[in-house]
């Protein structure tokens, strides 16, 4: 299973992004509906906790993606953490939180984080 976590990486460092995308859409869209019905201010007021709190999500599984590279243990708990999260969110959460789980409860990755990360050679 330890072969499997670059993929897990990459899987969270895609879902990060796409949820930071998506957030950013849907609050243009809101920015335009409410500015068009209501006032810019407003508009303004009410998009950008939901820009925040979208980009936070994203760069929670980037921060987390980067962390699994590294082998840090953080980096492990937090990647169950995220995995258990998303699972309620079909499709693309459904597998990424399966994967997640499936190899961060892996005995052999248990042991891969629990070492301490190797050193890179001088040259």
């Amino acid at each position: 299973m330890r072969r499997h976590l670059p993929t897990l990486a990459h899987a969270f460092r895609f879902y990060g992004a796409w949820v930071a995308s998506l957030t950013a859409v849907a609050a243009l869209a809101m920015f335009v509906l409410v500015a068009a019905l209501e006032s810019v201010a407003l508009a303004g007021l009410l998009c950008l906790p939901v820009l925040a709190v979208g980009a936070g999500i994203g760069s929670a599984y980037v921060g987390v993606a980067r962390g699994l590279d590294q082998r840090r243990p953080w980096a492990r708990w937090a990647g169950l953490a995220l995995s258990v999260l998303v699972l309620g969110d079909l499709p693309v959460g459904m597998a990424l939180g399966l994967l997640g789980v499936g190899v961060l409860t892996d005995d052999d990755v248990a042991t891969a984080f629990a070492a301490p990360p190797p050193r890179p050679l001088l040259s």
